[in-house]
């Protein structure tokens, strides 16, 4: 069981993963949501731009997938942050044994225990 000086510092450290993730993903989208377009220059059409229209899209697709990862660690944050307002933090959500304190400190976004998680 932790304690609640325990829970402090991992309320304070979701608190700050997730005002960081949010201004990552502010840097990767728009206000739609939508992965914003990588331009790398010279729209000029040349026969030379398929390399540089190449680079553009393989950037898109790399920052569409980090944003992928990044919305899914904000839902895992909300969802730890919620559980400790309802006392249910720390609990793995398959077997409902307390999840180490090493294991939260390192991810308290933890949903399962060592165990599940080898499973």
């Amino acid at each position: 069981m932790l304690t609640q000086q325990q829970l402090d510092e991992l309320r304070i450290k979701l608190d700050s993963t997730l005002v960081d993730i949010k201004s990552e993903l502010g840097e990767l989208e728009d206000a739609r949501g939508e992965v914003k377009p990588v331009d790398f220059g010279n729209d000029v059409e040349s026969s030379d731009d398929a390399p540089e229209e190449a680079d553009e899209t393989e950037e898109l697709g790399t920052n569409t997938a980090i944003a992928s990862g990044l919305k899914e660690r904000l839902e895992n944050i909300a969802n730890a942050l919620r559980k400790m307002n309802k006392n249910e933090f720390g609990k793995c959500e398959k077997c409902s044994m307390d999840i180490p304190y090493e294991v939260l400190k390192v991810v308290p976004e933890s949903r399962l225990c060592k165990m599940c998680k080898a499973e």
